[in-house]
């Protein structure tokens, strides 16, 4: 397994900004323009796959911190856009237009 280290700390508060970053514009479009995505899906892909590309460039580094970086990092953000195109829209629709009870 991975170890808890500086850098993998590194990984999560790298993550998890852009983790956020994306979910917060899936939410926003949600709820702005009639439950539809629009051209978010195409947007949110071409940057996640750009990102994950640069950190998949670090999977050729002979440092092998910076090695695990770069895969934990690409495998995140991955995963990452997968759910923010697929999970969250389903919890959004499964749980927004419920009236409080």
């Amino acid at each position: 397994g991975l170890e808890l280290s500086i850098l993998s700390t590194a990984v999560l508060v790298l993550s998890l900004g852009l983790i956020v970053d994306d979910t917060v514009h899936t939410l926003y479009r949600l709820t702005r323009e009639d439950g539809g995505l629009g051209e978010l899906p195409m947007s949110m892909a071409i940057t996640t796959l750009t990102l994950g590309l640069g950190f998949a460039f670090f999977m050729v580094s002979s440092f092998s911190p910076v090695r695990i970086l770069g895969g934990v990092m690409a495998v995140v953000l991955l995963v990452a856009l997968i759910a923010d195109l697929t999970l969250v829209p389903w919890l959004y629709d499964r749980f927004a237009n419920r009236s409080p009870t």
